[in-house]
């Protein structure tokens, strides 16, 4: 996995603890921060919570996973000369929840996205089961994104999530 930072704000504690467990396997890739000035490797991929924003000076050169609930955050974001991937629950999101029951949700990739490798990624409808589901529902979004980015397959998402319904 390349080097991905989640940059969130204090308030947002679940959302932090809901990624660290899900990245548990690839921590030595993923860190957290509550300042984008306060990280020290370069990262390859960023993931920005629900209500972070950047210093107005700040431009950035690596593709961001951002939730769609960040206006300000995306109104940043503007500018990005590198791909912006939005997660939510709107239909027009990259990653968003097409339902979200509390025993199974199903997640949809809306559009065709690339991978750091090239590899084109086709839409795709997911169920997640209850035992992947988490408290924090952009958390989860953020995850899937970032493994799909980085070249985890979808069959492996749909055996460490769930059952892959439609690909």
């Amino acid at each position: 996995m390349k080097k991905t930072v989640f940059l969130y704000t204090e308030s947002e504690t679940d959302s932090c603890t809901a990624l660290l467990k899900l990245f548990k396997n690839w921590i030595q890739d993923f860190t957290v921060s509550t300042s984008y000035s306060a990280i020290t490797d370069k990262p390859e991929l960023l993931i920005i919570s629900e209500n972070f924003s950047f210093p107005l000076n700040q431009t950035l050169h690596v593709p961001v996973v951002v939730s769609s609930d960040n206006t300000t955050g995306l109104h940043q974001l503007i500018s990005c000369k590198t791909p912006v991937f939005t997660c939510g629950f709107h239909e027009k999101d990259c990653l968003s929840y097409s339902s979200f029951l509390s025993e199974t949700k199903m997640i949809s990739l809306n559009r065709t996205i690339t991978s750091f490798s090239g590899v084109k990624i086709e839409p795709f409808e997911l169920a997640v089961n209850k035992k992947a589901c988490i408290a924090d529902p952009f958390s989860l979004l953020a995850f899937i994104m970032t493994m799909l980015i980085n070249d985890f397959s979808v069959e492996n998402l749909s055996d460490f999530l769930g059952k892959n319904y439609i690909s």
